[in-house]
């Protein structure tokens, strides 16, 4: 569903979410992830669509079709007491493992945007906050969002964007832009590194410097408000602490980038942004 300022921006610059999938199995987490991108897929607009993959042999000796009716029934229950079953949005109960599921739910629909929770349980075993998030990534050419249990399924706070200069960083900030402008919100773009005077350390600040002031001119087509800071904290310290200080609505950053936030690996900052973030992290990958 596109906005109507979207068709007058360069073709770098437009931003599109118009399916937004989400997994559920039932445990808070995921459920709790559920609730944040029904309202997220309300506010953009998105069509939503929430897929369970079910054990079809735990259902013991229940027929086939019978099983499928059961695991249907119940990811409509929790959708519904999630706001997440109405005008736009769609479940579906699968039987099957749960990679493969959700491998094939991504690979038929094409979503601009994954939703998964930090934690499940049951339908999803063993896809904790770091190989969900690896698993996901060697997948991702799409954003990937992962909420934590612990935050509040909405805060009207700005989009934080974690920046370094590199090209996955600017996809980032492009994408972080273009979320605020359909949310109304502001963006903090943050570039966390050690402070010193060296070449390097002020080769990176500039590059950083003309990343955000060449998206300005984005920002302002949208009407989003953009600010840069730096910090001296280590990257993970600086968007936790920004995150929580702004009650920030998502942390967004890229997959990869270099230097001291060349470590945007799905192996260093985004892995350990998933288990502190006191917000829903959003990688953007490749």
């Amino acid at each position: 569903m596109s906005d109507a300022s979207d068709d007058v921006l360069p073709d770098e610059w437009r931003w599109s979410c118009d399916l937004i999938l989400t997994a559920t199995d039932g445990s808070p987490a995921s459920i709790h992830a559920v609730g944040w991108a029904a309202r997220i897929a309300e506010d953009v607009p998105a069509e939503l669509l929430t897929v369970y993959a079910f054990d079809a042999d735990a259902e013991g000796a229940v027929a086939d079709d019978e099983a499928l009716r059961a695991a249907q029934e119940r990811v409509e229950r929790w959708c519904a007491a999630h706001g997440a079953l109405g005008y736009g949005m769609r479940c579906s109960a699968v039987p099957g493992d749960p990679r493969t599921v959700l491998r094939d739910a991504i690979g038929k629909e094409q979503p601009d945007l994954v939703v998964v929770g930090t934690r499940g349980g049951g339908g999803f075993p063993g896809l904790t906050v770091g190989s969900v998030t690896e698993w996901l990534a060697q997948l991702a050419t799409f954003p990937l969002a992962v909420v934590p249990a612990i935050a509040r399924t909405r805060t009207g706070g700005p989009i934080l964007a974690g920046v370094d200069g590199s090209e996955r960083s600017d996809r980032a900030l492009h994408w972080a832009i273009g979320l605020a402008g359909r949310l109304r919100r502001p963006v903090h773009a943050l570039h966390g590194m050690r402070w010193d005077e060296t070449a390097v350390a002020r080769l990176r600040r500039a590059a950083v410097e003309r990343q955000v002031d060449a998206a300005r001119e984005h920002a302002r087509a949208l009407h989003v408000d953009l600010q840069l800071t730096e910090s001296v904290a280590h990257p993970v310290t600086a968007l936790v602490e920004r995150a929580r200080d702004d009650d920030a609505e998502a942390i967004v950053v890229g997959a990869r980038g270099h230097g001291d936030f060349g470590e945007l690996t799905i192996g260093r900052v985004p892995r350990q942004l998933l288990h502190v973030a006191p917000r829903p992290v959003i990688v953007i990958g490749a």
